[in-house]
């Protein structure tokens, strides 16, 4: 697993497949057509990959 901390606000958008998804203690899973919007200064990151892949959109959106 690939955690990543950093300043903003992080979207992630689930094109294809199922991912189970880590923010600070708490674990989501995440398939087709989800979507998650969360502070990115929390430790966060895809904590496994489920069978046949995945496909995530990600983007950071920081504050100046």
């Amino acid at each position: 697993m690939r955690v990543s901390k950093r300043p903003g606000v992080k979207f992630l958008n689930m094109v294809s497949g199922r991912v189970s998804y880590r923010y600070a203690a708490k674990v989501v899973e995440a398939g087709p057509g989800d979507s998650l919007l969360f502070e990115a200064s929390a430790l966060h990151g895809i904590e496994l990959i489920h069978e046949g892949g995945a496909l995530p959109q990600r983007r950071l959106f920081r504050r100046d």
